[in-house]
């Protein structure tokens, strides 16, 4: 072989090799996509439903006919009126039931426990909302409270101009919501209810007992499980939250439920009670969150 056929015969192999190499090292891009894991919310995303409860609030703050305060974290706050007044919301994704707290709902700034009930829900259809069965309880220290009643159902009943709003019970019980201070309850009716309202719940005991002219807090309840509670074990007073613990769940027996995760939470106004000056109580709030999300945040 000729010293230029042997300078030939070695650039073609180059050539070859540069091609077997480009060849082999092509990228598969539909096997090797990283597919970027989804970035979820700390807080709640949507609200699902929302009725407030006859207060004193109903024409002045009662925040919007969609509760929308009460997505991501505002600084704005959702009222939930009398006894029964709710907000349905959801996160964006299931928050898992780990050892201790797993989420929480923030409290407004306060001292005045008015307790509301917390009700969960998982996503088990996948379908992005909380039409998974019956809600399910989050059992708090009042559970099994002699004046607590499950199952609890009032109708108000809109009143006339000038007039109280009447109501009656599952019970048997009727009556009428009076004012203690300002307007009539004529005022406590909200624009967006109809002529009659139904709630049904929980009715826990009073939180508020007279003292000559004040109110006070009960000392000897509430312990835990309730949102908007200041006196609770489980308020964090530097998130200004209270927090809960999804293995509390029961059913409507009072059964332990095993909860792998929820997405979804309702919270209700748990106390039926005017209370002097303070009126209605009625349970106030600013949110919710991922407790677990919201600490690896602040780490």
């Amino acid at each position: 072989m000729t010293k230029f056929s042997k300078s030939i015969y070695f650039y073609m192999l180059l050539l070859f090799g540069v091609v077997a190499c480009d060849s082999s090292a092509v990228v598969d891009e539909d096997e090797d996509e990283i597919t970027p894991e989804p970035i979820y919310s700390t807080y709640i995303t949507d609200v699902f439903d929302y009725q407030y409860g006859p207060g004193q609030h109903a024409r002045t703050s009662a925040l919007g006919a969609d509760g929308s305060n009460f997505i991501d974290n505002s600084n704005e706050y959702v009222l939930l009126g009398g006894w029964g007044g709710y907000i349905v919301a959801g996160f964006d994704h299931e928050i898992e039931n780990q050892e201790g707290y797993d989420f929480g709902v923030f409290t407004q700034p306060g001292v005045g426990s008015e307790p509301g009930v917390v009700y969960v829900m998982s996503d088990t259809n996948e379908d992005g909302l909380p039409n998974d069965g019956e809600w399910i309880q989050l059992k708090g220290s009042e559970y099994e409270n002699a004046e607590t009643v499950q199952n609890y159902a009032v109708t108000y009943y809109k009143p006339n101009e000038g007039k109280n709003i009447s109501w009656e019970d599952n019970l048997g019980n009727q009556g009428e919501l009076v004012a203690e201070f300002g307007d009539g309850t004529h005022a406590w009716w909200w624009d967006e209810t109809k002529e009659e309202v139904t709630f049904e719940g929980v009715k826990l005991p009073n939180s508020h007992y007279q003292v000559g002219q004040s109110w006070k807090n009960y000392e000897d309840r509430f312990f835990w499980g309730y949102a908007e509670n200041y006196q609770g074990e489980d308020h964090d007073e530097s998130l200004r939250a209270n927090l809960f613990d999804i293995s509390n769940a029961v059913d409507a027996n009072g059964n332990k439920v095993e909860l792998s995760s929820i997405k979804f939470i309702k919270v209700q106004t748990g106390v039926f009670q005017i209370a002097g000056h303070f009126n209605e109580i009625s349970t106030e709030i600013r949110g919710a969150f991922d407790y677990r999300m919201l600490l690896d945040t602040e780490n």
